[in-house]
């Protein structure tokens, strides 16, 4: 292994930002496709809030759709809107505090069982890669990173910042490239199931393969309390 994939505890974490995520399913052709999935990437997992249901102009048609999905009456929906013109959340529904991800579930999605806080985090090398590549602040520019701050570690996933989200190696079937070297566990979040420095390596085994991005391993914590 080289200097990155050495093991890194906890407090060497940094976190890139929060989600509420609401849980999914393993892709159909994965071998485990009874399996639920939660990830930052929304190719699976839908986010919340729906940015262009509440707080873009000019996407007035998803708005009731959302309503709708969600149970959000117009008072709800719109007062939502005006907390997040309060906040720092990016176009992937990415909040970079941890207490404005939390007042937005709590006020808005509490009965919602099905929708998790989570943080996606990762190690410095890591995070000095993916600062060239984003996701960056729409306002500064920068990559959001910052102490990793309690919540409870769920499992790893390995992602790759696309253009406005991120991809996970499950969208290109990348795990069956991964297993071909290393036998692979995942738990029962859908999350890769061994030490951040294993799956530093599974990341490894798939950089230049599926979608054009640099594949980056985090660490996946839930902050529902």
């Amino acid at each position: 292994m080289n200097a990155i994939t050495q093991l890194q505890p906890a407090s060497a974490l940094y976190t890139i930002g929060y989600y509420l995520v609401e849980c999914g399913q393993l892709p159909s052709n994965h071998r485990q496709t009874s399996g639920k999935l939660l990830t930052a990437s929304p190719c699976f997992c839908r986010h919340h809030p729906d940015l262009t249901a509440c707080y873009w102009n000019g996407w007035e048609t998803k708005k009731t759709p959302y309503q709708q999905e969600t149970g959000l009456s117009d008072e709800a929906i719109a007062s939502l809107a005006r907390h997040l013109h309060l906040m720092e959340i990016d176009s992937d529904a990415r909040f970079e505090r941890l207490q404005d991800a939390r007042s937005i579930r709590r006020a808005y999605f509490a009965d919602r069982s099905d929708i998790h806080l989570i943080s996606i985090s990762l190690t410095s090398p890591y995070r000095d890669k993916l600062s060239s590549h984003g996701p960056h602040n729409h306002i500064t520019g920068t990559l959001c990173t910052q102490k990793l701050n309690g919540g409870q570690h769920i499992g790893n996933d390995i992602l790759g910042w696309d253009i406005g989200s991120f991809h996970t190696y499950l969208c290109n079937g990348l795990e069956e490239d991964i297993e071909t070297v290393c036998p692979m566990r995942l738990n029962s979040w859908g999350l890769i199931d061994h030490p951040y420095e294993e799956t530093e390596t599974f990341a490894d085994l798939i950089q230049n393969k599926g979608e054009p991005v640099l594949w980056i391993p985090v660490s996946v914590h839930l902050h529902n309390g």
